[in-house]
């Protein structure tokens, strides 16, 4: 049998061939895999696993207890999932990508409910490369949009309790600063009048019960404020200091209308002003020259409430009444009187020493 002898020279070809083949196939899967690797490394592919993660696992995934967590300590854990369920977990959610970012390293995406932009999600690259060196993306945090929940700000008295939701307010919620009410213009030394703290939750799911308890534990009114969202607590009145001075109070009022329509000299108001006062010496030189003619008077609707006390020897109330003067074959005629004092403990009395009009 005759032997068959190749050339060496297509030996060598067949070998290069072959070794051509070999290689191409390795780079493929090679490239393949770079490929892969890289794409796993984009951010767009980090913030794809986190919203399927979201559609698997629900309330487990950590893209939803991330953006729980950043809702308002205010709110009960029913109301957060309760929200939480209704914005993330009802209609499959579309990414935004946003080019706003803290950092270089950053990437931000806009999570959208259809054409509604419901949340904020920034991702941050990995401490350290992944396969073949390419460093992949994690998430750094993730919030509610603003526009989806609700702030709240409620001013407060010193020294007054604030709940919201049933859940009680800390100093961590306080504004740093604090405003004095109208009443400090009517204090006198080293009294400072009402002072008044504003706290402010945001991130809330709705606008929360609201319950404000004065130093004493007496609920108080609530009351809006001048913007949406705002809300003032009232004052708690004292009704120990109205059961014991209403009278008193009263009965200075109506000394001070007659004194007032020349029915009665000054020594009739004299007993209730502190004689120390600008506001004495006011009604002393008081030149009341013109007054409604008449020959007789009486007084009606009588009130004394709204008593606040501002510390040891210090306290307000408003008083209003009705002044009406007779006179023969004329008709009567009716001052209404409502008027706020402030009294102060002068040698163990309590003394009128400063006061506004109400009228």
């Amino acid at each position: 049998m005759r032997k068959i002898k190749i050339p060496r020279f297509y030996i060598g070809l067949l070998i290069f061939v072959l070794c051509v083949v070999l290689l191409s196939a390795l780079g493929n899967r090679i490239l393949r895999r770079v490929l892969v690797a890289y794409e796993a490394a984009e951010p767009q592919t980090a913030a794809r696993q986190l919203i399927a993660a979201l559609e698997t696992e629900g309330r487990e995934s950590l893209l939803y207890r991330t953006l729980c967590d950043g809702l308002s300590p205010y709110e009960t854990e029913k109301g957060k999932t309760s929200f939480a369920d209704a914005k993330l977990l009802t209609v499959p959610l579309s990414l935004k990508s946003t080019t706003s970012a803290v950092t270089a390293a950053d990437v931000q995406y806009t999570l959208c409910r259809g054409d509604e932009k419901i949340a904020m999600m920034r991702l941050e690259t990995d401490a350290e490369g992944g396969d073949f060196g390419f460093v992949g993306y994690h998430l750094q945090s993730a919030s509610f949009l603003p526009s989806n929940l609700y702030t709240v700000s409620v001013s407060v008295p010193v020294g007054y309790k604030l709940y919201l939701g049933g859940m009680p307010v800390g100093e961590e919620a306080a504004l740093p600063e604090q405003t004095a009410d109208a009443s400090a213009k009517f204090m006198p030394d080293g009294f400072s009048g009402v002072v008044r703290k504003t706290y402010r939750a945001d991130a809330l799911c709705d606008v929360p019960s609201i319950e404000v308890y004065s130093d004493k534990g007496v609920p108080v009114e609530i009351r809006p404020g001048e913007k949406d969202g705002d809300y003032v607590a009232a004052l708690a009145y004292d009704e120990d200091l109205a059961r014991e001075y209403a009278d008193y109070a009263i009965e200075a009022t109506k000394a001070y209308a007659a004194y007032m329509q020349n029915d009665r000299g000054f020594g009739a108001v004299r007993p209730y002003f502190d004689a120390e006062s600008a506001l004495y010496e006011q009604l002393r030189t008081s030149a009341t020259m013109w007054v409604i003619d008449h020959n007789g008077y009486s007084f009606s609707d009588e009130k004394a409430t709204e008593f606040i006390s501002y510390g040891e020897g210090v306290f307000s109330c408003r008083v209003s009444l009705t002044h009406t003067l007779t006179y023969p074959r004329l008709k009567d005629y009716h001052d209404y009187i409502d008027m706020t004092w402030y009294f102060h403990l002068v040698d163990g009395k309590y003394l009128i020493y400063n006061s506004f009009n109400n009228n």
